[in-house]
């Protein structure tokens, strides 16, 4: 089985012939399968925790504090903190992700190019705003658009919440 993480990269687990995994040192971690369900336990206490399609469902320190990932379809739908607290995702056209809401109501919404204009093409991220409490803040992002499509999605511009341009 091969594990990939952004902090370690691709790592490998064997099989090996009594049906369990060989302890990788690498991560300093032995693979559970449990039938359909595959746990990752670290030496230093934490678990990741892998459902029946291989995604992850929970993340666990040594003191036993829990991430839980639920999923609609392929997609993330939900992030549940050791609190209970729950961040939900939503997404729109073509799966692309349109809003982030946490437990207390706060948000980022994102929005994309929905065909082409001076500023951006299909799927580009025009603007992202986020609302926290009172206060709102937009991002708005400029690409360069070519016909031909192969300069196209360069981000060229930015302009922050204040008006300032980069």
């Amino acid at each position: 089985m091969i594990f990939l993480s952004q902090i370690n990269g691709c790592s490998e687990f064997l099989k090996n012939g009594s049906g369990t995994y060989d302890y990788n040192p690498w991560l300093k971690a032995n693979l559970v399968e449990n039938g359909w369900i595959f746990e990752i336990h670290f030496d230093n206490g934490n678990k990741y925790i892998f459902n029946s399609e291989k995604k992850i469902s929970s993340l666990q320190d040594k003191y036993e504090n829990e991430l839980t990932f639920a999923y609609s379809w392929t997609l993330l739908s939900q992030v549940t903190d050791t609190l209970w607290r729950n961040y939900s995702y939503q997404y729109g056209n073509n799966d692309k992700i349109n809003l982030i809401e946490d437990f207390a109501w706060n948000s980022v919404t994102f929005e994309y190019f929905d065909g082409v204009s001076w500023s951006g093409t299909l799927w580009d991220l025009k603007q992202v705003t986020l609302n926290y409490g009172n206060e709102t803040k937009t991002t708005q992002y400029t690409y360069t658009t070519w016909w031909d499509n192969t300069s196209n999605h360069n981000l060229v511009k930015l302009i922050d919440s204040k008006w300032q341009t980069y």
